[in-house]
């Protein structure tokens, strides 16, 4: 954009927008592709279908915007919307997911208590790294 005036403000568009995933939706694509591994991708499916899908990625907007590369703590990451939606069967699943997550990545992956995701730095930032 070209600023034409100041006093009214006022934009020229000089490029016709390309429109396009840029950036930040790559990292939510990560972000996706990681919780469909962690509950498997028929639960995953079933879970996308529901008003809780767009819950969860909002809580993941504000842990994505508010992540700095020199984190130390693990960032916590209610996933309550996901057992209210399918059922306790999948805190089961999670637990395990979990266990097979860390021995094949070495990340960290914790859970804690009924529904809290505990994500080490390290691995969001792995979300990130297709965009830089």
């Amino acid at each position: 954009h070209r600023v034409r005036s100041v006093e009214p403000f006022r934009l020229e568009e000089i490029a016709v927008p390309a429109g396009g995933a840029w950036g930040s939706t790559y990292v939510d694509k990560n972000f996706e592709l990681f919780i469909e591994q962690l509950i498997s991708t028929p639960h995953f499916k079933v879970f996308r279908g529901t008003p809780y899908y767009i819950d969860l990625m909002e809580a993941w907007e504000k842990v994505k915007l508010n992540f700095k590369d020199a984190d130390a703590a693990p960032t916590r990451l209610n996933l309550s919307l996901i057992t209210d939606a399918l059922g306790e069967e999948v805190n089961i699943i999670l637990k395990e997911r979990i266990d097979v997550h860390n021995s094949r990545h070495n990340k960290g992956l914790s859970h804690r208590g009924r529904s809290i995701l505990l994500m080490p730095p390290a691995l969001i930032k792995e979300f990130h790294e297709v965009v830089v």
